[in-house]
């Protein structure tokens, strides 16, 4: 009766000692132990409890503050050094509206430079070097007005000064960035200026502005 309960509820049975009364140890374990993880295998699952490995990678790079604060302080010389083109109306009292509006983007395109030379300055130093570029600024816009209102009644000798004035103040405000034109380029531009089309200070803007490039 015990062998067939046995056999009922899948007990094993036991098998009859050998001669030397020894138990026969050949049968397998009827739970199998858990096998052993393989070394640098990635998809093994943990067993529940364990502690999950730690992800050692550095975490992202942030900017620092510095950074930052070198950005909003150049923000603000650039403002300032805008505005104070903006404001100052005598510096296109002679032109026409065209010419004005022209004139005024240009003197804001060298002041917003002038102030990203700054970079890396303390505010004293930056004051300084600022305020010496915006004075070139200004005597720029004061030339070219001048070299513009006065086409009608002006000798080729003095365009050529004035001329000349312009590229000091170019490279007082651009330093070795700037290359003045060369004579074939002047010389191009004088014959153009009798043409109708852009505005005279848009040609002198881009004689000056592009006067390191070939045409």
């Amino acid at each position: 009766m015990r062998k067939k309960l046995a056999s009922w509820f899948g007990f094993p049975r036991k098998k009859d000692k050998d001669e030397k009364g020894q138990a026969d140890v050949s049968r397998r374990p009827l739970v199998e132990p858990p096998a052993r993880p393989e070394a640098g295998r990635s998809d093994q699952v943990s067993p529940p409890g364990a502690e999950k490995p730690v992800d050692r990678q550095p975490p992202p790079a942030r900017q620092g503050p510095a950074l930052g604060e070198d950005n909003e302080k150049l923000e603000r010389r650039a403002r300032r050094a805008a505005e104070s083109i903006l404001e100052n109306e005598s510096l296109t009292a002679e032109l026409d509206d065209r010419e004005a509006n022209v004139l005024v983007e240009w003197g804001v395109a060298c002041a917003k430079a002038a102030a990203r030379q700054t970079a890396g300055m303390e505010d004293a130093q930056a004051e300084q070097a600022l305020d010496a570029n915006l004075r070139a600024t200004r005597q720029l816009m004061r030339q070219v007005s001048k070299w513009v209102s006065g086409q009608a009644g002006m000798d080729a000798e003095n365009r050529a000064a004035l001329l000349s004035r312009i590229a000091e103040q170019q490279a007082a405000i651009y330093g070795q960035a700037f290359s003045p034109p060369d004579d074939r380029r002047l010389q191009a531009f004088m014959a153009g200026l009798a043409q109708p089309g852009e505005p005279l200070v848009t040609r002198l803007r881009t004689l000056f502005e592009n006067s390191d490039q070939s045409t």
